[in-house]
């Protein structure tokens, strides 16, 4: 694809982009309301572009009860973002850690 070419139709169900994109469409409908969920992954991962998202979306939350946001991490203050929400409800799902052999080769690649 080319950036900033739109390849969806009437049948997609859904969209994948980076949060630069989504707030360029939240400049172009405040509302988002070609959406009905908004899943923001990795929110420990901060930068400027999603400090604004999640500051515009919690303005539109409040405006529309039929969106749904879903705020992901593995580190993150939980607590702190169900606070800026409004105390939404926060769902701890168990995760594994796995053994990891870190090797070194002996001479640079």
């Amino acid at each position: 694809a080319i950036r900033f070419e739109d390849c969806t139709s009437e049948s997609t169900v859904m969209k994948y982009m980076t949060d630069g994109i989504l707030l360029r469409e939240s400049l172009r409908e405040a509302d988002l309301d070609h959406y009905s969920a908004i899943i923001m992954d990795e929110a420990h991962e901060r930068s400027l572009n999603t400090d604004v998202l999640f500051g515009l979306l919690r303005e539109v939350v409040a405006r529309r009860s039929d969106l749904k946001l879903i705020v992901t991490s593995a580190t993150m203050d939980a607590e702190k973002f169900a606070s800026f929400f409004g105390n939404v409800p926060i769902f701890h799902i168990p995760g594994r850690t796995f053994p990891v052999d870190v090797l070194f080769s002996k001479t640079p690649q």
